[in-house]
């Protein structure tokens, strides 16, 4: 490993105990099932499941502008880039913007960094698990409609 990415990985948090070699899909566990058995998006994932997300984004709803809370301006640059992305699949192949989608998962590492952190742990896991799981266009449109109802149940929270 060169120099330059062991400073990025220190830089990042990561220890020289730490091992830095990312799962293979088949090791990742996080990865979620959009669809059930009927090949339909999952309603639990955008009623059940999307509240809980939510819930988890804004654990502290005495002081909606705690440090622990998910800000409404991280949740929608986040979201604005996912409608990027889906407007660019409107003109393109999906393995085009596949690499996009990927890299929100590297934009979600940076926001929250532990010495400038702009997004709670629990938005980053959620982005690392959505991004884990597309691995076609219909996958990445069911993202887009759970991200939607998360966002609806995190307003509902009385986030401004």
């Amino acid at each position: 490993m060169s120099d330059q990415i062991k400073d990025a990985l220190r830089k990042a948090g990561f220890k020289e105990s730490d091992n830095p070699k990312l799962p293979s899909k088949k090791e990742n566990l996080n990865m979620i099932a959009f669809y059930s058995e009927k090949k339909v998006l999952d309603e639990e994932l955008i009623t059940t499941r999307a509240q809980q997300w939510a819930d988890e984004f804004v654990p502290d709803t005495r002081n909606l502008k705690s440090k622990q809370n998910l800000s409404s301006a991280q949740i929608r640059r986040f979201y604005g880039e996912v409608l990027s992305i889906e407007e660019k699949m409107k003109t393109t192949q999906f393995e085009v913007v596949r690499p996009q989608i990927k890299m929100l998962k590297s934009k979600a590492a940076y926001a929250a960094n532990p010495n400038n952190r702009k997004i709670p742990d629990s938005f980053k896991n959620f982005i690392f698990t959505m991004v884990d799981s597309v691995d076609k266009a219909e996958d990445f449109k069911a993202f887009k409609t759970i991200f939607e109802a998360v966002i609806g149940y995190f307003y509902g929270k009385g986030v401004k």
